[in-house]
């Protein structure tokens, strides 16, 4: 049976709720979104699952809301990461300003349950199966890295997975992606970004310290945060999210995503031996 879950959808049981609600909707300058279903919310705002009826397509919309008057310049211009991001990923369905401080950002739909909601299923998932989710997260996130970006918050709920199930076991892991952007940093010609001291944002922005590599500063201009965030955040889920065993997380060390960097490797092997975590998927 195909997974055709929708992530972080309040109805996690119901998977054909696809028809959109007769009295709710978000509307731009140019569409009507009917709302499916109100999503876990994301970095900055609600997310919803919408559909855009002219086009009888499933789409996320965001609302955000911000006291752009109270934001730094440095603040205000991560509020715009998140859209640049999704449009070099060919992602970006619309943006616009609702209000002064009200901003939509609509974006392409993926099909899936979340990480977070495959771990606390009692579906069986072989080894084979967790390594090639693995492989397919680093996939994505090689290309991320490859457009100048960092994700910053991966976490098992920003991880969705497509697949197939036969007898409450996975049968293929047909696609996996990435979703949320809305702690995304663009990395400079050095591959790292400095987060000012004096931003207003607090440091669960730059990603979830559980997951979250981060180097304290040295000098009172910042902190220097690197891609090797995303890999340390890697290395927590391979270890105690999807539970690989040593030989598979061996095989995820020549994913093309390290390009033989010893920092990658180390911020990887870092995040697996974090003593924070429990395991979240049984050992099947």
């Amino acid at each position: 049976m195909k997974s055709t879950r929708s992530p972080g959808l309040s109805n996690q049981n119901n998977p054909s709720v696809l028809a959109p609600s007769k009295n709710h909707f978000i509307r731009s300058a140019t569409t009507q979104y009917d709302i499916v279903d109100e999503m876990s919310p994301g970095a900055n705002g609600l997310v919803y699952l919408v559909k855009n009826l002219s086009k009888n397509k499933l789409l996320i919309a965001k609302k955000q809301k911000f006291n752009l008057k109270g934001m730094s310049l440095a603040d205000q211009q991560n509020l715009s990461n998140e859209e640049m991001i999704l449009k070099s990923l060919n992602r970006l369905e619309e943006v616009e300003w609702l209000n002064p401080s009200e901003k939509l950002i609509v974006q392409t739909y993926f099909p899936g349950i979340s990480l977070k909601h495959l771990s606390e299923k009692q579906t069986l998932v072989p080894q084979e199966h967790r390594l090639d989710i693995m492989n397919k997260v680093f996939d994505k996130l090689y290309a991320i890295h490859q457009l100048g970006w960092i994700h910053a918050d991966l976490q098992p709920s920003n991880i969705i997975i497509d697949f197939d199930e036969k007898n409450n076991a996975i049968t293929k892991v047909n696609e996996v992606d990435i979703v949320d952007f809305g702690h995304a940093l663009a990395l400079n010609n050095q591959n790292i970004v400095t987060i000012p001291m004096n931003s207003k944002l607090n440091s669960t922005y730059y990603g979830y310290y559980f997951y979250a590599y981060l180097k304290l500063p040295e000098s009172s201009e910042g902190i220097p945060f690197s891609k090797y965030a995303d890999f340390y955040a890697m290395g927590g889920m391979a270890q105690h999210v999807l539970v690989l065993s040593k030989n598979s997380l061996h095989k995820i060390w020549n994913h093309p995503a390290f390009n033989r960097d010893e920092e990658a490797f180390r911020a990887f092997k870092a995040g697996c031996e974090m003593p924070l975590f429990k395991p979240l998927l049984n050992k099947h």
